[in-house]
């Protein structure tokens, strides 16, 4: 296949084990590689490069067998958040730079190096140096001597997060444009979950050097299938809790937890999967999950406490934390709750610390983890 295939990728360095993994990127393709700090998402990278050799796995890239390959020839454009541009050179000199390392040197480059300046707007920057330069600029400039190496994939290791904030939001909706235009395949390293949600088209998830989860990424925000990955992709409301039993309406269950009784309305995670029942068994234990921004708050403006409503419950404002467009309320429900609403709104409603309101957690935002062992399994039958 074209683009990225990871194989059976295993790495070992003093300390750490990476794998095994096995990752697919298409050409066009975003995979944003999430993680905490630690978690072996560089030295995925470095591997993929050629700076790190594994202890077993192959790599292909462009359907070619590349495990052996030093990185020289391995056609991979490499942003790193360091930038690493040789202070002594101009701009267009740092650009330049890798030509002299081409595979195929007696062949025009598809982009000359001052083709790359303009493609990513920074010509005028040609005869400055690195130290006259913002990060945002100095940033561009990796990508346009990556870009002048005709790469079949990039690798960007956090090339943002050294830049403040209005820089890297404009950098990072600049640098989706750019890959949606080039068409390769492109591997993203973060910790941060926006950035991921933002620049990939899937999400790899890893944790102490293991895949936890791969998928698309609304769905693996949406649909963790992990505790792990629910906590670290800000599903800040996760209770533990108890299948009872079918709640009699189509596919949907009944559930117990420290707050009460809800109706969960599970999705089909499996083909032919006809009955919630046949997945979640009564007695099963689970973590019920919900983002706070699907928590409804019935008592701010707009919502009416006497509509209908599915698992309503009563909760107390605890706090009400200022969070750009939109408020973080935590709430006491006799376990910590947390919603997102619209900046504003609870004060135009009138609520503030201490106010009693009732909460409706819809069955359809509720989000089922089974455990990961023991007494009330997940089966596969």
């Amino acid at each position: 296949m074209s683009g990225l295939e990871v194989r059976g990728l295993a790495v070992e360095v003093p300390g750490f084990r990476l794998g095994p993994v096995d990752l697919r990127v298409q050409p066009g393709e975003v995979l944003a590689v999430l993680g905490p700090s630690g978690a072996g998402k560089t030295l995925l990278l470095r591997t993929v490069a050629g700076f790190q050799a594994p202890a077993r796995g192959r790599l292909l890239l462009g359907g070619r067998d590349v495990t052996a390959e030093p990185p020289e020839r391995r056609r991979v454009g490499y942003v790193v958040q360091e930038y690493a541009l040789f202070p002594h050179r101009t701009v267009l000199e740092n650009v330049r730079f890798p030509l002299r390392y081409r595979p195929e040197r007696g062949r025009p480059p598809r982009f000359t190096p001052e083709e790359a300046l303009r493609f990513l707007g920074i010509e005028a920057l040609a005869d400055r140096r690195p130290a006259t330069l913002s990060g945002g600029e100095r940033q561009r400039v990796a990508l346009a001597r990556a870009l002048v190496r005709e790469p079949e994939l990039f690798l960007f290791d956090e090339p943002l997060s050294a830049l403040d904030a209005p820089a890297r939001e404009a950098l990072r909706e600049e640098l989706r444009a750019v890959l949606e235009r080039l068409g390769v395949a492109a591997l993203y390293v973060t910790h941060d979950r926006l950035e991921a949600l933002v620049l990939g088209d899937r999400i790899a998830l890893l944790d102490r050097g293991r895949l936890v989860e791969e998928g698309e990424r609304g769905a693996i925000f949406a649909r963790p299938r992990t505790l792990f990955a629910a906590r670290f992709l800000g599903m800040e409301n996760l209770w533990p809790g108890r299948v009872e039993a079918p709640a009699g309406e189509g596919r949907r269950l009944r559930v117990r937890l420290p707050l009460g009784v809800l109706t969960v309305a599970p999705p089909d995670e499996r083909p032919g999967t006809a009955a919630a029942e046949e997945v979640w068994r009564p007695g099963m234990r689970v973590t019920v999950g919900i983002r706070p921004e699907k928590v409804r708050l019935l008592g701010e403006a707009g919502e009416s406490p006497a509509s209908p409503a599915e698992n309503r419950i009563w909760a107390r404002v605890e706090r009400v934390t200022p969070w750009g467009a939109f408020d973080r309320v935590r709430l006491d429900a006799g376990v910590p709750l947390v919603a997102d609403v619209a900046a504003g709104r609870l004060s135009e409603a009138g609520l503030r610390r201490g106010s009693r309101l009732p909460v409706e957690l819809p069955a359809g935002a509720l989000h089922l983890i089974p455990d990961d062992g023991g007494e009330g399994e997940r089966t596969d039958g």
